[in-house]
């Protein structure tokens, strides 16, 4: 028996529509993953930050010191430091394209803070707020 011309495969134009359509599917999917990794980006510095401040709330109790969070908006670093202490004991840096600015927030040996608000935003001007409970000293996304 021969074959007939339905039995002998794919069309040259069957092939180049289904790279086509496997290609802008492609492209799609990595746009979306770009966009979502700018949104983890942004929330994983945030949550960094919180990490921080809670860092120093408990550092502040143990040692039954003050210690400061502090900002430099212009480097993009934060740090904490004991008050008694000129140089910061632990220093970061925020990822490109990440700004960070806010107050500088005091947080003492009864677990209290000086209270205040660290803005975290990225270049498209989405934000986070984390504002730090004065009288807990609890950080928290407001």
């Amino acid at each position: 028996m021969g074959l007939s011309k339905k039995d002998t495969g794919f069309t040259l134009i069957e092939l180049i529509i289904v790279l086509f359509i496997i290609a802008m599917a492609s492209s799609l999917a990595l746009i979306s993953i770009g966009k979502a990794k700018e949104k983890a980006t942004l929330k994983d510095t945030a949550r960094r930050i919180i990490i921080t401040l809670g860092f120093a709330r408990e550092k502040s109790i143990m040692e039954k010191a003050n210690y400061t969070f502090s900002i430099d908006p212009d480097s993009g670093t934060y740090w904490i430091s004991r008050d008694s202490e000129k140089s910061s004991y632990r220093q970061y840096t925020v990822p490109k394209g990440i700004k960070i600015n806010g107050d500088q927030i005091s947080f003492f040996p009864m677990g209290n803070s000086s209270g205040g608000k660290v803005e975290v935003s990225d270049e498209k001007d989405r934000r986070i707020d984390i504002g730090v409970d004065p009288v807990l000293g609890k950080a928290a996304v407001i």
